[in-house]
């Protein structure tokens, strides 16, 4: 049998302090929505912090990747 080529699990600490910061931040957007009163939606981000707080060291959780990803979101949901 050959050995995976995936990053060993976080330990259950490291991902309750992932999902919680994600969480934060992901209410932090949605509280801002609400101060301008426009609704932001979040999927994108909250597929990203997901990428991020789960598998940090795949490539697409790497910085270029994730804002890549989120300037081709904005584009695609601004386009006419």
């Amino acid at each position: 049998m050959t050995a995976s080529a995936a990053p060993a699990r976080p330990r259950a600490r490291t991902l309750l302090t992932a999902s919680a910061g994600s969480v934060a931040a992901l209410l932090a957007v949605v509280a801002a929505g609400a101060l301008v009163h426009q609704p932001l939606l979040i999927p994108p981000l909250a597929a990203s912090m997901a990428l991020v707080a789960g598998a940090p060291d795949l490539p697409l959780s790497q910085p270029r990747s994730v804002v890549g990803g989120q300037l081709l979101s904005v584009l695609t949901g601004f386009s006419p």
